[in-house]
């Protein structure tokens, strides 16, 4: 992806962060950063002071799904 802005989530994929960062880094790269948390837009992001590549694996991660009829029945999305 290229610099400006890229998301990260954890291994598992269960939650993620949008990172804003000058450097360039690639689906499936495993990073190390730090930064500041802040709010752009309603959503909440990391502005990076320092990002590295940790492990430049290059492993497309799997889609993160959810059926639709596990939203109706948990209330996630509305029935209208």
């Amino acid at each position: 992806m290229g610099g400006g802005e890229f998301y990260i989530r954890d291994k598992n994929g269960c939650s993620g962060i949008r990172v804003e960062s000058s450097q360039v880094v690639e689906r499936g790269n495993l990073v190390t950063l730090m930064g500041g948390l802040v709010t752009r837009r309603g959503e909440r992001s990391v502005t990076a002071t320092y990002v590295t590549v940790v492990d430049p694996i290059l492993t497309q991660p799997r889609p993160v799904a959810m059926p639709n009829r596990w939203s109706i029945q948990y209330g996630v999305a509305s029935n209208t």
